[in-house]
């Protein structure tokens, strides 16, 4: 393991890239969760709330998959990172219970954008570790995932408590931001694999 991080800067950068938007990705599920009971007093609302977020990784996950089995995945994940960070910015305007509409649908944007990020992160780690290193690299990918879920959680029931939606909203924006820059970086060695369609039985690998 050590080896596989010390010998692959790339790799570290899509590692690392991978903890830090899916660290913010957390806090602000967390965050959204106590403000919106916080500002309408509703268990429901929160439930809404939460469902919104979640419900497109049921939906569009398989067409997330296909799209990062055809783009360039380091370019989607790019993209997905500072259209991530850019969708954040309306949750600032809220400030009673009638604008709570407005987390609904930040809530649902993020969700969708967000459906890309796993897929094409998993599609882009044959092209910077092959062998047997692979395995070892997505058992890495994994645990940081839990990670991730956990400093996530604390850290964006953390910043509501203590700055309010605001300060979750500018942890998660420069999360992605700081993300998009390290993506940017990466600089696949290995020639991008043929779509799904174009391989064989045995290509299917996600």
């Amino acid at each position: 393991m050590r080896r596989l991080l010390a010998g692959n800067p790339d790799y570290r950068r899509l590692l690392a890239a991978g903890l830090i938007s899916q660290t913010g990705d957390w806090a602000i599920s967390t965050g959204l969760a106590f403000h919106v009971y916080q500002l309408t007093g509703s268990a429901l609302s929160t439930a809404t709330m939460l469902l919104v977020s979640r419900l497109p990784d049921v939906v569009l996950g398989p067409a997330a998959g296909a799209l990062a089995d055809r783009w360039d995945r380091r370019r989607l994940l790019v993209a997905a990172d500072l259209l991530l960070a850019v969708a954040l910015l309306p949750l600032l305007a809220v400030r009673e219970p009638g604008q709570v509409w407005i987390v609904y649908t930040v809530a649902l944007a993020t969700g969708v954008l967000g459906t890309v990020l796993v897929p094409a992160q998993k599609a882009l780690l044959p092209q910077l570790v092959t062998g047997a290193q692979l395995v070892r690299a997505n058992a890495l990918h994994g645990q940081s995932g839990q990670v991730a879920r956990l400093l996530g959680a604390m850290a964006g029931g953390v910043a509501v408590e203590a700055g309010g939606l605001a300060a979750v909203v500018w942890i998660d924006v420069a999360s992605f931001l700081l993300s998009a820059l390290l993506l940017w970086r990466v600089r696949p060695p290995v020639a991008d694999p043929a779509p799904a369609r174009e391989r064989g039985p045995a290509g299917g690998a996600w």
